[in-house]
Protein backbone atom coordinates (compact mmCIF):
# COMPACT_ATOMS: atom_id res chain seq x y z
CA UNK A 1 0.00 0.00 0.00
CA UNK A 2 1.56 3.40 -0.79
CA UNK A 3 -0.57 6.32 -0.13
CA UNK A 4 0.22 9.98 -1.76
CA UNK A 5 0.12 12.55 0.54
CA UNK A 6 -0.74 16.46 0.31
CA UNK A 7 -3.36 18.34 -2.19
CA UNK A 8 -0.25 18.67 -4.66
CA UNK A 9 1.53 15.07 -4.32
CA UNK A 10 4.42 16.05 -1.97
CA UNK A 11 5.63 12.46 -0.45
CA UNK A 12 4.55 8.90 -0.30
CA UNK A 13 3.85 6.79 2.63
CA UNK A 14 4.16 3.56 3.34
CA UNK A 15 2.32 3.16 6.58
CA UNK A 16 2.71 -0.90 7.04
CA UNK A 17 5.87 -1.80 9.47
CA UNK A 18 5.04 -5.68 8.81
CA UNK A 19 5.96 -5.00 5.20
CA UNK A 20 9.70 -4.85 4.87
CA UNK A 21 10.19 -1.63 2.85
CA UNK A 22 13.80 -0.30 2.97
CA UNK A 23 15.15 -2.17 -0.41
CA UNK A 24 12.52 -0.24 -2.26
CA UNK A 25 12.56 2.77 -1.31
CA UNK A 26 15.12 5.10 -3.25
CA UNK A 27 14.02 3.50 -6.89
CA UNK A 28 10.19 4.33 -5.36
CA UNK A 29 11.76 7.96 -5.13
CA UNK A 30 13.43 8.14 -8.51
CA UNK A 31 10.57 6.47 -10.24
CA UNK A 32 7.69 8.67 -8.37
CA UNK A 33 10.41 11.98 -8.18
CA UNK A 34 8.84 12.08 -4.38
CA UNK A 35 10.01 11.23 -1.20
CA UNK A 36 8.95 8.21 0.26
CA UNK A 37 8.34 7.55 4.14
CA UNK A 38 7.63 3.66 5.45
CA UNK A 39 7.02 3.36 8.93
CA UNK A 40 10.09 0.97 8.89
CA UNK A 41 12.26 3.89 7.43
CA UNK A 42 10.71 6.89 10.00
CA UNK A 43 11.32 4.49 12.80
CA UNK A 44 14.54 4.07 12.29
CA UNK A 45 15.49 7.71 11.72
CA UNK A 46 13.49 9.21 14.91
CA UNK A 47 15.84 6.41 16.74
CA UNK A 48 18.87 7.50 15.53
CA UNK A 49 18.11 10.81 15.67
CA UNK A 50 17.30 10.52 19.45
CA UNK A 51 20.08 8.78 20.14
CA UNK A 52 22.20 11.77 18.77
CA UNK A 53 23.75 9.83 16.26
CA UNK A 54 24.52 10.92 12.78
CA UNK A 55 24.24 8.63 9.83
CA UNK A 56 24.24 8.55 5.96
CA UNK A 57 22.91 5.42 4.46
CA UNK A 58 22.84 5.82 0.79
CA UNK A 59 20.10 3.76 -1.14
CA UNK A 60 17.88 3.65 1.43
CA UNK A 61 15.90 6.68 0.29
CA UNK A 62 16.33 10.09 1.12
CA UNK A 63 15.24 9.79 4.72
CA UNK A 64 17.98 7.94 5.67
CA UNK A 65 20.98 9.20 3.32
CA UNK A 66 20.34 12.61 5.01
CA UNK A 67 18.27 14.50 2.65
CA UNK A 68 15.10 15.00 4.32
Amino acid sequence: MLTLVGGAVGLGWVPDTALPTFHFLARLEMRLGLPILSANAVTVWDALRLAGATWQVPGYGRLLSGGA
